[in-house]
Parts: C-alpha cells; sequence; structure tokens
C-alpha cells in the first residue's frame, strides 16, 4: 500500500530554509543533491513508512537521517504520512520537540 505524503507548513518552511541556506553558504549544485536526497528518501517513506526509528519524545512521531545533519520528523496517519520537521541534529537535542 502506498502512503499519501502530506507536507505540513513547517515542514515546507524548514525545507526552504535549509536550501536557502545551501545555496548561499555552498552552491546551487550542493541544495539541488539535497533536495534530490529529500525527494528519494521521501519516496521510500511512501511504501516503506516504518524504516524511520521511533521518537524518543514522542512515540507517535518517527525520524529518518537525510544526511549526516539533518533529519525528518514525521507521523504515521493511514494513509498518509505526515511530514512534520527538519532537523539539524547538531544543535540541542532540547531544541527539538518530537
Amino acid at each position: 500500500m502506498a502512503y499519501t505524503i502530506v507536507w505540513t507548513d513547517n515542514a515546507k518552511e524548514d525545507l526552504q530554509q535549509i536550501i536557502s541556506y545551501l545555496r548561499a553558504n555552498w552552491s546551487d549544485g550542493v541544495a539541488e543533491n539535497f533536495v534530490e536526497t529529500v525527494l528519494h528518501k521521501i519516496s521510500l517513506l511512501e511504501t516503506q513508512p516504518f524504516i524511520g526509528i521511533v521518537s524518543e519524545k514522542e512515540k507517535a512521531v518517527r525520524k529518518i537521517l537525510i544526511s549526516k545533519q539533518i533529519a525528518l520528523f514525521y507521523k504515521i496517519s493511514e494513509p498518509n504520512i505526515i511530514l512534520l520537521d527538519f532537523f539539524d541534529v547538531r544543535q540541542s537535542a532540547d531544541k527539538n520537540i518530537f
């Protein structure tokens, strides 16, 4: 069964901020590669939603690594996968609500 991806406004804003940062501080190519990686990981979630690790703070939320630095938090609410938040894992864990 394929799930439907639902983006929260927060996830959209987070992704846009990451892309802007990568373009400003690295390059358009790095930003494009990151977006391709995000889309690939999200496509995996559509058919394998349970591949993410259950969050320690919120049991209904899962996390999947996009890169060494960025994790995507999401929630499964059949038939949807709700993308909640992109989080820079180098930050203090206290800043993460999930």
